[in-house]
C-alpha cells in the first residue's frame, strides 16, 4: 500500500511540474517537446526523481522548454550509456545555480557523455581481448578514467595506454591511468610516464598504490634534477626495490617539505572539462567547468582506490570519492574502495576538498 502511495505521488509532482511547464510555456509545440522528452526517458529508464529533478530545475531557473529537452535527453543517452547519472545532475544543477547558460552546461554534459563513450568502448576492447569480463567494469572505474581526459591526457594518450597495458583488474587500470596522468602533469614525457606505468602494472603497485611518488617527481623536476635521475628512482619504487621516502633521499630531496596537494589541471585543449583531483595523501580536487566551488573527483590515496566524477567540489563524486589517508571525505562518492575512516560513500579517509 505504501509502495502504491510512493508511485502515485511521484506521478502526480511529475504531472505538476510537466502542467508548470504547460502554463508557462509559448507553444503548445513547445509542451509537446517536454512531454515526448519526459516520455521518451521514462521509457529509457531514467529514475523517476532525474526526470523530475531535471523539470523542477527548469522551473525553479525558467528555463525554455528546448533547454529542458536538451537536458533530458543527454541524461537519457547517458543512462542508455550505462553511465552513473549523478553526475551530470551535479553539472546541471551547479551551472543553474550559478548562472550558467544553459546551453554551456549542455556542452559540457556533452563533453562528459563523449569522454565516458570513448573510454568505454577502450576498455571494453581491452577487457575483451583479455577475455577478462569477469574482472568487471564499475561505473567508478569508467568514470575515474574517463576523468583524465579532463587531466591533460589526449585521446591518443589513452589509446596508446590500452594498446600495451599489462593485464589486471579495471580498478587498478584506473589508478594507473590517473597515476600516468600526474606523472605527465609533473613534467615527464608520455612515453616516459607510461613505462613507469607499466612496471608498476607488471609488479603489482597499483592493487596499492603510494600516489607520494607523483609528487616526487613533481619536486624533482621543479628542482631541475635530470630526467635520467628522476626516472631510475621512480622505477625502483614501482618496482618495489626501494619505497618512497628512499626515492626522496637518493635525489636529496625532504619529504616533509613537499606539499601534498592537487598536482592536476583541467586541460585547455578540445576535452577540457572537470578536472579529477587526484589524491597524494587523499589529495584535492581541482576547478570544474563552472566558475566558483566545483565539482572534483578526488583521486586515490594512498591506501585504496577511489574515483569517479560527482559536484561540489568536495572529494570525490561530489567527487566519486578518492579513498586513501589524511584528507576531508568526498560527498556521495561512487563508491571507491578504502580502508576504514569516514569520507563518501566509499570510505576511507577521502580525497580533500575541491577547490
Amino acid at each position: 500500500m505504501e509502495i502504491i502511495f510512493k508511485r502515485s505521488l511521484g506521478t502526480l509532482i511529475l504531472f505538476l511540474l510537466i502542467w508548470c511547464f504547460m502554463v508557462s510555456s509559448t507553444s503548445a509545440k513547445e509542451d509537446g517537446s517536454v512531454s515526448a522528452a519526459v516520455a521518451d526517458a521514462r521509457k529509457a529508464g531514467v529514475p523517476e526523481e532525474t526526470v523530475s529533478g531535471i523539470l523542477a530545475l527548469g522551473y525553479e531557473h525558467g528555463l525554455q522548454a528546448d533547454e529542458i529537452v536538451e537536458f533530458l535527453d543527454v541524461t537519457r543517452s547517458a543512462h542508455e550509456n550505462g553511465f552513473s547519472l549523478r553526475s551530470f545532475m551535479g553539472k546541471i544543477e551547479e551551472g543553474l545555480a550559478k548562472g550558467v547558460e544553459a546551453r554551456n552546461i549542455s556542452q559540457v554534459l556533452h563533453q562528459e557523455l563523449d569522454r565516458f563513450q570513448f573510454t568505454y568502448q577502450l576498455a571494453s576492447q581491452t577487457m575483451s581481448g583479455w577475455k577478462a569480463q569477469h574482472m568487471g567494469l564499475r561505473p567508478e572505474d569508467l568514470a575515474r578514467m574517463a576523468g583524465t581526459l579532463a587531466m591533460g591526457l589526449t585521446k591518443t594518450d589513452m589509446e596508446v595506454f590500452f594498446s600495451g597495458v599489462p593485464k589486471a583488474p579495471m580498478n587498478q587500470v584506473a589508478n594507473a591511468l590517473e597515476f600516468m596522468a600526474g606523472l605527465i602533469q609533473s613534467g615527464l614525457h608520455q612515453d616516459e610516464a607510461r613505462d613507469i606505468v607499466y612496471a608498476g602494472m607488471d609488479s603489482g603497485f597499483f592493487a596499492r598504490p603510494d600516489w607520494r611518488l607523483s609528487a616526487m617527481v613533481r619536486a624533482a623536476i621543479q628542482k631541475d634534477i635530470p630526467n635520467d635521475q628522476v626516472i631510475p628512482s621512480a622505477l625502483n619504487v614501482v618496482k618495489g626495490k626501494i619505497d618512497v621516502v628512499e626515492a626522496f633521499q637518493s635525489l636529496d630531496l625532504d619529504p616533509g617539505a613537499v606539499q601534498w596537494g592537487p598536482s592536476w589541471s583541467v586541460s585547455n585543449g578540445s576535452d577540457s572539462g572537470p578536472s579529477n583531483g587526484q589524491g597524494l595523501a587523499g589529495g584535492q580536487g581541482n576547478n570544474q567547468e563552472f566558475e566558483g566551488p566545483s565539482e572534483s573527483s578526488g583521486g586515490a590515496g594512498s591506501d585504496g582506490s577511489g574515483g569517479g566524477n560527482g559536484s561540489d567540489g568536495h572529494g570525490e563524486d561530489g567527487g566519486s570519492d578518492g579513498d586513501g589517508n589524511d584528507g576531508s571525505g568526498g560527498n556521495e562518492g561512487s563508491d571507491g574502495d578504502g580502508n576504514g575512516g569516514s569520507g563518501g560513500n566509499g570510505g576511507g579517509s577521502a580525497g580533500g576538498p575541491g577547490r
